[in-house]
């Protein structure tokens, strides 16, 4: 007989056919935050970012609006720059080498559009925490049906300190 007080053992539900469900314990602790729409890239030529990412949300769990990520070449950092009004938890980004600098912005201009039929436009012109201009233009009609991530795990690479 199975031992009843086992959590791992214990049976929580039974299926449809009757086979048992079990608890599984796991070491991770797992939650998943969704987002309307995103774009990444490696910036192959700028002596003080190497990636840029923009994700817009539009729900009620984080409001309306956009965030840019900035990672910083010579440390790996990742600077955080977000609309007012987005309703965001830093301790719930773990990325690259860590956060650098989270910081709500007035940005110029920032947006992005992504449609299976008429490919991405994205454009975000702000200043960073030292005063740089920033401008991102990326325009691609390439139709993207069949090209779109509907389950976009974001990679996890060797930049990750703390994974």
């Amino acid at each position: 007989a199975e031992n009843e007080t086992d959590p791992i053992n214990q049976e929580v539900s039974r299926m449809a056919d009757g086979a048992p469900t079990r608890l599984i314990s796991s070491p991770f602790d797992i939650k998943i935050e969704t987002l309307d729409r995103m774009l990444n890239f490696e910036i192959a030529d700028d002596p003080i970012y190497s990636g840029l990412e923009i994700q817009g949300f539009d729900d009620d769990e984080h409001g309306r609006g956009m965030l840019v990520f900035l990672q910083r070449r010579d440390s790996e950092k990742t600077d955080v720059y977000y609309e007012a009004g987005l309703k965001l938890n830093p301790k719930l980004y773990a990325v690259g080498g860590g956060l650098g600098v989270w910081k709500e912005c007035r940005f110029d201009k920032v947006q992005l559009d992504i449609s299976e039929i008429s490919g991405v436009y994205a454009e975000a012109i702000f200043r960073d925490i030292d005063g740089r201009l920033i401008q991102v233009h990326v325009e691609d009609s390439t139709p993207l049906k069949g090209r779109m991530a509907h389950n976009f795990l974001a990679p996890v690479g060797a930049a990750i300190s703390k994974p």
